[in-house]
C-alpha cells in the first residue's frame, strides 16, 4: 500500500503510450478523416497541400503532448504520495516512462516486418507468380 503510487505510475505510462499510439494512427493512416482531407487539398495546388500538411502536423501533436504533460504530473504526484518525497516523484516519472515504452517492442517488430514483406512481394513478381500473390504480400506490409 505504501508504494501503490509507483504501480499506478506504470499504469499512467501505459495509458499515455496508448493515447500517443492511437492519435499517431488516427492522423497518419489513410483510413481516417485527417489524411483523406489532406489528400483532397492536393487538387488545389502545392501551396495548399503544404499549408494543410503543416497545420495537420501541428494539430496532431496537441493531444499527445497534453497527455504526456498530464501523465508526467500525475505520475509525479501519485508516486510522491502524501510524503512529499521529491525523489519518489521523480522515480514515478521514470517508471511511467518505462510503462509508456513497454509497447515499443511490438511496434518495432511490426515495423521491421515491412521490408521483409516488400522483398517477398518483389520476389513473387520477379518469379512470375500470379497477381494474387503480390496482393497478399502487399497486405502484409
Amino acid at each position: 500500500p505504501q508504494y501503490l503510487g509507483i504501480w499506478v505510475a506504470v499504469i499512467v505510462g501505459l495509458i499515455v503510450g496508448n493515447v500517443i499510439g492511437y492519435f499517431t494512427e488516427y492522423y497518419t493512416s489513410d483510413h481516417y478523416k485527417p489524411t483523406k482531407e489532406l489528400a483532397k487539398t492536393t487538387k488545389t495546388g502545392a501551396a495548399t497541400t503544404i499549408i494543410g500538411g503543416l497545420s495537420l502536423g501541428m494539430e496532431s501533436t496537441f493531444i499527445p503532448v497534453i497527455s504526456v504533460v498530464l501523465g508526467t504530473l500525475l505520475a509525479y504526484y501519485l508516486a510522491k504520495g502524501a510524503s512529499g518525497n521529491i525523489g519518489m516523484g521523480l522515480y514515478g516519472i521514470g517508471i511511467a516512462a518505462v510503462g509508456m515504452l513497454s509497447t515499443l517492442g511490438i511496434t518495432l517488430a511490426t515495423d521491421a516486418y515491412g521490408p521483409v514483406a516488400d522483398n517477398a512481394g518483389g520476389i513473387a513478381e520477379m518469379a512470375g507468380l500470379p497477381p494474387e500473390v503480390r496482393k497478399r504480400t502487399d497486405s502484409l506490409d
